[in-house]
């Protein structure tokens, strides 16, 4: 009976350690979320203050670093605000096309006489440091389905945000005004916004936003095989989020996902059996998912209600806004470049001699009156 009796306090005891460390886990990844959030927070704060600034103050003072983001995801009218970006003077990507400062193209390769679709060749410098940089992170961002979060979520992580401050740091170094658009730098806001600032003295970038009707644009995007690669942060979608917690914040959704993870298996060290190792391994599906699964699990309501919540946070941030989709004409990108050079012209001047390029196969478009 004695016997008996102490192996059932033996028992109590043991899911007494258990229930204990499960506690603990969760205290500590509740700390870990809460400063993060905090820290997001605190971005978006300054960044608000900042614009409320330089509204008091003369607009011919340039408050903006030389960073134009669109924070406009796909199928919003990126494309259009691209050329329009272009017009006004500045080197703008968007995906494998864009517009260059002809200084950069190799003199024997191109010239006034060009022909469209002409192949050329780019610098080297610009090659490697602005063109490179755009194409590891967008081929980064496009393959996260392949990744293996916990053997390389951290080092995808430390990675990503080098390649991206290098980005920030070379276009600075080479005295161009950059202007990025659609994937992959609307999930990368939050840490565009922090590295901008650490190396343009306390200046935020500039940001844009491409905006389209919730309803229509989740339907679109979902109608066609962009809602099967278009992913979403499943965490923020199973809870309210703030704009930095959103389910667009792929980059940020990785980031507390690896963050959870660690804090969780640290306290279970000692168990190194199958079932631990189960347990505390991430994959894609436990953080990501498509738009198009997210409308089958959610419900289309809930992830229209989550575009909406991101589109009206964004919209608080960005100097510049504008509905292409809401106009009974088609929007001319030349009165758009009008509207934006209205709005935020006066901070940049423009750069001369601009090339629409093609920039994965390096080809001559046009050249920018």
């Amino acid at each position: 009976m004695k016997i008996s009796s102490l192996n059932s306090n033996l028992k109590r005891i043991d899911l007494l350690i258990v229930l204990a460390c499960t506690i603990l886990a969760a205290i500590k990844v509740t700390a870990i979320l809460t400063t993060e959030m905090r820290e997001q927070g605190k971005i978006e704060e300054e960044y608000l203050s900042q614009q409320q600034q330089d509204g008091e103050e003369e607009q011919d003072s340039i408050e903006f670093a030389p960073i134009i983001i669109n924070a406009g995801q796909g199928t919003t009218g990126t494309h259009l605000f691209t050329e329009a970006t272009c017009l006004l003077g500045y080197t703008s990507f968007h995906y494998n096309l864009g517009c260059i400062p002809s200084r950069y193209i190799i003199p024997k390769t191109f010239n006034k006489t060009t022909p469209a679709e002409t192949s050329i060749q780019f610098d080297e410098k610009f090659q490697s440091d602005i063109i490179g940089q755009h194409y590891f992170l967008l081929a980064k961002l496009s393959a996260l389905n392949k990744i293996h979060f916990t053997k390389n979520g951290k080092s995808f992580l430390i990675r990503a945000q080098k390649e991206l401050e290098d980005l920030i740091v070379n276009a600075k170094a080479m005295n161009i005004v950059l202007s990025l658009h659609d994937t992959p730098y609307p999930f990368l806001l939050p840490y565009i916004i922090k590295l901008t600032k650490k190396h343009h003295d306390g200046k935020s970038p500039l940001i844009i936003l491409s905006e389209r009707d919730p309803e229509e644009y989740i339907s679109r995007r979902t109608s066609t095989n962009q809602g099967d690669s278009h992913l979403m942060c499943r965490q923020s979608l199973e809870n309210r989020s703030s704009f930095y917690n959103s389910s667009f914040d792929i980059i940020g959704c990785i980031e507390r996902g690896v963050n959870n993870n660690k804090a969780s298996s640290n306290l279970n060290d000692s168990e190194n059996n199958d079932e631990t190792q189960r347990k505390y391994t991430l994959s894609e599906r436990d953080l990501l998912i498509s738009m198009t699964n997210a409308t089958k699990e959610f419900g289309i309501d809930k992830v229209v209600e989550s575009f909406r919540e991101y589109q009206n946070s964004a919209r608080k941030l960005a100097t510049f806004s504008y509905k292409i989709f809401n106009r009974k004409d088609r929007t001319n990108v030349k009165d758009l470049a009008s509207l934006m050079k209205e709005k935020f012209g006066h901070y940049y001047p423009p750069e001369k001699g601009l090339v629409n390029v093609n920039l994965l196969k390096q080809t001559f478009i046009e050249k920018i009156l």
